[in-house]
């Protein structure tokens, strides 16, 4: 792997950890939210109203959650529905509205619903209200401010937290303020970080050991010869005509006549030796004198 390479790979990296990596939690307003009562009808006349006059006092958007005498029955129920795209990084906060019929001590729990869409409503008829399952249910705590925090991790379901939220006792009658904004932290899920060849080559074209620029024609690539493109097909060809043999510089051409006289004088030289040599081998030798 080249160094450029090397560096775009360590670059794509660092922004897939620093930036995609760690989405920051941000906060989530229902996606629907609504409230239901029961109801006491008189020849097909709704007559709760009248005959419970401090359901007056619940704002517009707001929630009402009340128990009655009949165990198992509550008064009234409210539900919540957020879309999570990723992890749940916080409670659901429900805030009590302030100069409301609420009794102080009163609990809530939050139920799973059946199914997280359903049509919101403003006092509707309980008969009305979403379909809940109170297995795995979670009970509120109340914080410092006086809200009502619900941990609502365990009760995601696929891609949405949908609750029904629940009396605890019989005498709880809690007025809540329509849900804030930032009544649910959410965390979005960081996608997938590309493998780092396709990120380097998509944030700066190619960082591969390659040439950058494309090969000339007739140039050759490991085993294979790049063939000509068009241009260099279509030139005519030049003829070719062998060089002329060139001496090189500082080099004497030779005289003419010089090396025959070299050899000429070598041979009589032999020639005279051989001869010295013969007459000193036939001289006799002297004899020496008898005493």
């Amino acid at each position: 792997m080249s160094v450029r390479r090397g560096l775009a790979v360590a670059l794509a990296a660092t922004l897939s950890l620093g930036i995609v990596g760690s989405p920051a939690a941000h906060a989530a307003k229902p996606a629907a939210q609504g409230w239901w009562r029961s109801s006491l009808n008189v020849l097909g006349i709704d007559l709760t109203a009248l005959l419970d006059p401090s359901t007056v006092d619940v704002p517009a958007d707001g929630l009402l959650v009340a128990g009655s005498t009949t165990a198992g029955q509550p008064e009234a129920i409210a539900a919540v529905a957020y879309t999570v795209q990723g992890t749940v990084a916080g409670p659901l906060r429900l805030v009590p509205h302030a100069a409301t019929a609420t009794v102080p001590g009163s609990g809530a729990m939050a139920c799973p619903l059946d199914n997280p869409t359903f049509k919101p409503a403003q006092g509707g008829l309980i008969e009305n209200a979403p379909k809940y399952d109170c297995l795995g249910a979670v009970t509120a705590k109340v914080d410092s401010d006086g809200a009502y925090v619900f941990d609502v991790s365990t009760l995601v379901r696929g891609d949405a937290v949908a609750v029904a939220i629940l009396p605890t006792t019989q005498t709880s009658r809690i007025v809540f303020a329509s849900p804030g904004d930032d009544s649910l932290l959410v965390k979005a899920e960081a996608p997938a970080p590309a493998p780092p060849s396709a990120t380097a080559d998509a944030a700066t074209g190619s960082f591969g050991d390659a040439a950058l620029s494309p090969p000339l024609p007739g140039a050759v690539l490991g085993n294979e010869t790049a063939a000509p493109g068009p241009a260099a097909e279509a030139a005519p060809t030049a003829s070719i005509t062998a060089p002329t043999a060139v001496a090189p510089i500082g080099a004497t051409a030779p005289t003419p006549g010089r090396g025959s006289a070299g050899r000429a004088f070598l041979f009589l030289a032999i020639a005279a030796a051989i001869g010295v040599a013969w007459v000193v081998a036939g001289r006799p030798r002297r004899r020496s004198a008898a005493p």
